[in-house]
């Protein structure tokens, strides 16, 4: 998958906009170079989970169903991943802290166990609804048999992924709504993360006004890309078995 994104060394000219490969440096940090020769750091303030679904998405409707299947299963980890970051630095205020917190939590069976304790947490005291072991033990025999899904497989585990999702996206709303001070911690601990990043590669991440910024030698990307991006809001009264069947509906 690749991104247009636009050059701050050449903004006003007519090409500015140049292509930027999603790979592991889009979240880490990676150099990059405009059509017109500008070296620029990027560095994505997204979270990598929306990318995988949108990879589902567009996978399937081009009929590439283990794909799409795997692309969705990886999404679900990677998004229980960054729930439980959010919600660890919403505890501590300290990205170096959720980091080596993570690293200890380096299995996904780790992950998702943490993951339901922070749902429990947030949503005071509700379980978040887990994917049906037959459906795991599927996803298994896909990865380690070479089992291939069918289109209707991957539909259904899509569905299913998509309503956990956002259940668990509505949780932060919810919080978000009802507590004055209490930010969007999913888009918070991105900005954090993505600004400790930049500090510890010498970038200034704070400006005093508009010349400083626009010198700042390096592009933080932020893009929605579906209904499952933490911008997004649907509503407990949205939230459908149908989630995946109707994003993929709208190409």
């Amino acid at each position: 998958m690749e991104i247009l994104v636009g050059c701050p060394k050449c903004h006003e000219q007519d090409n500015s906009f140049f292509t930027v490969e999603i790979d592991e440096g889009f979240f880490k940090g990676k150099d990059v170079c405009c059509n017109n020769n500008h070296k620029t750091f990027f560095i994505s303030q997204d979270n990598r989970y929306q990318y995988l679904f949108q990879q589902a998405i567009e996978s399937y409707n081009l009929g590439f169903y283990i794909e799409s299947f795997n692309a969705l299963h990886s999404g679900l980890d990677a998004y229980k991943k960054n729930f439980l970051a959010a919600f660890l630095y919403n505890e501590s205020k300290d990205i170096d802290k959720v980091n080596y917190c993570l690293k200890s939590l380096n299995r996904s069976e780790r992950i998702a166990g943490a993951f339901s304790s922070a749902f429990f947490s947030l949503s005071n005291g509700n379980s978040i609804e887990e994917l049906p072991n037959k459906v795991v033990n599927f996803r298994n025999i896909v990865v380690h048999d070479g089992i291939i899904p069918s289109k209707n497989d991957c539909e259904k585990a899509g569905n299913l992924i998509f309503k956990i999702v956002s259940q668990a996206n509505a949780v932060l709303w919810d919080r978000f709504d009802k507590e004055i001070d209490f930010h969007p911690i999913m888009q918070v601990y991105q900005m954090e993360n993505t600004n400790s990043i930049l500090s510890k590669k010498g970038f200034k991440t704070t400006f005093e006004n508009p010349e400083e910024y626009e010198q700042r030698g390096y592009i933080s990307h932020v893009l929605s890309l579906n209904i499952l991006s933490s911008t997004s809001v649907i509503s407990n009264a949205d939230i459908s078995d149908k989630l995946f069947s109707e994003a993929v509906k709208k190409k």
